[in-house]
């Protein structure tokens, strides 16, 4: 799953990057899977994109349970099927995504909470 999404953010980062960056703009540490799809799918509206639901990044966060983030990085939890996970960082500065371990995403979860 994660190297789809890798090989898509790449030729399509401009796109990736508008779309965390108004997660980014909500101002909320924590988002729950609602909260993640219903701007997803309010980007893809506004920004006349209805192609983008169809990718690797319409599927991740479809499949995504939460994300936390603060001002430098943006991390999620995808859970594609029963029993597997991806956990995934994106920092806002350097525009990189990348995957990262259950305990690094659960460290970062609870120094935001």
């Amino acid at each position: 799953m994660f190297l789809k999404l890798q090989s898509f953010f790449l030729s399509n980062r401009d796109k990736v990057v508008m779309l965390f960056e108004r997660y980014r703009a909500i101002n909320k540490n924590l988002m729950i899977k609602s909260d993640l799809w219903d701007e997803f799918l309010r980007f893809i509206d506004e920004e006349n994109l209805p192609e983008l639901s169809d990718t690797p990044l319409g599927t991740a966060l479809f499949k995504a349970q939460e994300a936390v983030m603060d001002q430098n990085s943006f991390c999620l939890a995808v859970r594609p099927k029963v029993a597997h996970w991806h956990y995934l960082r994106y920092t806002f500065a350097t525009r990189e995504l990348q995957e990262i371990g259950a305990a690094d995403f659960l460290a970062f979860k609870e120094r935001m909470v």
